[in-house]
């Protein structure tokens, strides 16, 4: 199989816009997607997933999602946020992560493969774009500093945990690794505000309780623990 490389974007069919959630006390949700229903199971990659985030800003009363997800290369304009800026602790008391299944979006990734132009650079070829059925995962900064919690516009410190046969939580599905990230942009999380990220819906055949968990150094925070699917053979697998 070629090398490949995946591309999150969210592509608009015309455009349709979709209530799809009420949480948090009366947060509407709009999704610009592709109807969840037209859309297929992921397959996990070796144990990997994206969290595509689409959405960072104030809480309000409504919440329409772009069509794309956050640029994943750093832009001139990106605010810069140096040593004096004060972080906030990984703990529940400052931060909130919420799993919404109860609802359909959908995303679309863009398969692409190595190609060599005629001048022997090497470039992304397109191979074709699938959209994912997924659900929301809701990151609330209570604290009053801010939190690194994304690179490339994903979630990068992210892990699945699932329980497993035994009843224990096992770590399931890990984000990517990136082996380079220049020019990469950095997602922060500023005090009092949020972000939505996309959990892709898996194709598997063990279906149990999953939770997230965010590391960041030695502290972790969980989300609510919630009903899902996921391929058997994955708790075989040590991460």
């Amino acid at each position: 199989m070629p090398l490949r490389l995946i591309f999150l974007l969210l592509i608009v069919s015309g455009c349709r816009f979709q209530p799809v959630n009420m949480v948090n006390g009366g947060l509407v949700l709009i999704d610009s997607s592709l109807p969840a229903d037209k859309a297929k199971f992921y397959h996990a990659d070796e144990h990997t997933t994206g969290y595509p985030i689409y959405y960072m800003g104030p809480v309000a009363d409504t919440i329409v999602l772009p069509s794309r997800p956050l640029s994943p290369y750093r832009k001139s304009a990106d605010e810069a946020f140096d040593g004096d800026v004060p972080r906030a602790p990984a703990d529940s008391a400052h931060l909130r992560i919420v799993v919404d299944t109860a609802f359909p979006l959908s995303g679309g990734i863009r398969y692409a493969r190595f190609g060599c132009s005629k001048k022997a650079q090497a470039t992304a070829v397109l191979d074709s774009i699938v959209y994912y059925k997924a659900v929301p995962v809701f990151l609330y900064n209570k604290g009053v500093g801010v939190f690194n919690i994304g690179k490339f516009g994903a979630l990068n410190h992210i892990i699945m945990q699932a329980r497993n046969e035994s009843g224990n939580w096992q770590d399931v599905v890990r984000p990517p690794d990136y082996y380079c990230g220049t020019g990469a942009s950095e997602q922060v999380l500023k005090a009092g505000e949020v972000a939505i990220a996309k959990l892709f819906l898996m194709d598997g055949d063990y279906t149990t309780t999953c939770r997230l968990k965010f590391r960041l150094w030695k502290d972790s925070v969980y989300s609510n623990v919630f009903p899902f699917v996921i391929d058997r053979r994955q708790l075989k697998k040590a991460l």
